[in-house]
């Protein structure tokens, strides 16, 4: 595969300059990243499901995506508009 092919995941780098990655719990960042995987290079809105977040992350349990997400939150970095459990759950960066 030619490099120009591979996907990428943007990061603001501020968030290591600030050392504010360095302070986030090992679930934040690992969700961060999988978030952005849904994300143009514009940080639209993503809604990807519980299970394929699981699935990316690693992680056993739901609550464990809770946690994270929550974290993000009070961090000022996503915003969520919660789903009905038939619809998924909005992430805003």
């Amino acid at each position: 595969m030619k490099n120009e092919q591979l996907p990428f995941v943007k990061l603001v780098s501020a968030l290591f300059d600030s050392g504010l990655w360095a302070r986030m719990s090992a679930g934040a960042r690992a969700l961060y990243p999988a978030l952005l995987r849904f994300s143009d290079g514009q940080f639209k809105p993503v809604y990807p499901g519980t299970k394929r977040l699981m699935d990316m992350t690693g992680f056993k349990h739901k609550k464990s995506i809770r946690d994270a997400r929550q974290e993000l939150v009070r961090l000022g970095l996503i915003s969520i508009a919660t789903g009905s459990g038939r619809e998924n759950t909005y992430y805003n960066f």
